[in-house]
């Protein structure tokens, strides 16, 4: 896939929301990473949080397997959902997709679980 991005070690943002639906499982979290900057002649942290979809069995097992504050390690792909709001106003929406994942160290549930879906079973949907 040409625009991954791979998020490593970040934090789980929010409690993920499971989503059943006819043609599958979506689940939607956010998370958040810390960049260093430097301001002046000092550094200060910076946190950038991202928005994330994942689709199908892996969508299961990482709501099944994570909550707010867990950290994780995600491969995904950048999507643009444009669409407009109550106002009549086009709007867009960033989303990183994930295409795998892995758990990261020191994570408890980490054991005993591993992630053998690539999410390819939704690559035919209009929204991926």
């Amino acid at each position: 896939m040409a625009n991954t991005t791979i998020l490593t070690n970040v934090r789980i943002g929010k409690d993920i929301e499971l989503k059943q639906f006819e043609y599958g499982q979506i689940a939607t979290f956010s998370v958040a990473d810390t960049i260093r900057v430097k301001k002046g002649d000092t550094y200060e942290n910076k946190t950038q949080w991202f928005n994330i979809k994942a689709f199908g069995k892996t969508a299961e097992i990482i709501a099944k397997h994570h909550k707010k504050g867990d950290a994780i390690c995600l491969s995904t792909h950048m999507q643009t959902d444009e669409y407009t709001d109550k106002q009549g106003n086009k709007k867009q929406s960033n989303w990183f997709i994930v295409d795998s994942f892995s758990f990261s160290p020191g994570n408890s549930k980490a054991e005993n679980v591993s992630d053998n879906t690539q999410g390819d079973e939704f690559n035919d949907l209009p929204w991926t």
